[in-house]
């Protein structure tokens, strides 16, 4: 009985963490460079169509591939539909803008629903430390900054390799930091009890 009740809150879980997930369709026209804070390697992205977020705020580091000289933008948007997906003007339009900083694009939902979005653009990066760039970006509180996507500074660091008694990470003990982490540690104590 106690295995039907695992594996149910186990599909449980899945489904509400599939529901949750948003379709970020990759254009071909860009050059995904930082993801929500993180750098995003190329073997990654290699034949990708999209990639699977969560639903919520997300930030993008991107350059343009027509464009040799290409300033990074930097998107903030707010995903609360099944997809998105970035929608350029047409190609007529897009050569006048080759090296400006200010790139027409839209983001649009399943049905082509504007999605509000905020745009931006780094000047250039020494070392190319895309993922530093952005973190002092965000603690900049310019026009697209998300602090929740700079980098953790040590205190945080220190705190997150904190290990509770049985060996779950502090962060995933709180409920708020998804469905998953929450049933694994419910199975962990309903395993040892």
């Amino acid at each position: 009985m106690k295995f039907v009740a695992a594996v149910f809150c186990l599909l449980l879980g899945m489904y509400t963490s599939a529901t949750m997930a948003v379709s970020f369709r990759i254009n071909p026209e860009i050059n995904l460079l930082v993801l929500d804070g993180n750098k995003l390697p190329g073997s990654l992205l290699k034949g990708a169509e999209s990639i699977e977020l969560e639903q919520g705020q997300h930030q993008i580091l991107f350059t343009r591939v027509s464009a040799p000289r290409s300033p990074m933008f930097i998107l903030t948007f707010t995903a609360e539909s099944h997809s998105v997906s970035m929608v350029f003007p047409p190609a007529s339009s897009l050569s006048e803008c080759d090296t400006s900083e200010n790139l027409p694009l839209r983001l649009v939902d399943e049905n082509d629903e504007n999605i509000a979005a905020l745009q931006d653009h780094l000047s250039e990066i020494p070392d190319d430390d895309y993922v530093r760039a952005v973190s002092s970006y965000n603690l900049q509180n310019r026009k697209a900054s998300v602090k929740k996507f700079s980098l953790p500074s040590e205190t945080n660091d220190a705190r997150a390799e904190k290990v509770s008694d049985s060996t779950v990470p502090v962060e995933a003990a709180q409920p708020s930091r998804g469905s998953l982490q929450a049933i694994l540690l419910w199975l962990r104590e309903f395993r040892t009890s």
